[in-house]
């Protein structure tokens, strides 16, 4: 009976680092600080586990991949806000993103720091 649990053990060890390397999880890891780089087509804010984005994300330039690294923000509501500004033209203050559906006050209020305008 102890030799299945070891085996079990085993197994979700091996098949969680499996699938953390399959993702990526550690092929943008830089530094002995824990940073990584989250990239796509050359839009890349340096995020850190520990203290969010180091760089604020423009809301009016990034790509998908950048609004997406933004705490609550997904694929939809990432291209919702591309849409917004392609129809909209450029936010002017960065708190008119509550303007897309989807974004609410209290998404705001998560991203209000790691987003610009600018």
């Amino acid at each position: 009976m102890m030799k299945d649990r070891g085996y079990y053990a085993l197994l979700v060890g091996l098949t969680a680092a499996f699938l953390l390397f399959a993702t990526g999880f550690f092929a943008g890891r830089s530094g002995v600080d824990g940073t990584f780089r989250i990239t796509s087509e050359g839009a890349a804010p340096v995020l850190s586990p520990r203290q969010g984005a180091a760089a604020p994300v423009n809301i009016n330039t990034s790509n998908a991949a950048a609004l997406e690294a933004l705490p609550g923000i997904g694929p939809a509501l990432a291209r919702r806000i591309i849409e917004y500004r392609q129809q909209n033209g450029p936010f002017a203050e960065k708190e008119q993103i509550i303007r897309v559906k989807g974004i609410g006050q209290a998404t705001y209020d998560r991203i209000k720091d790691l987003i610009t305008v600018q």
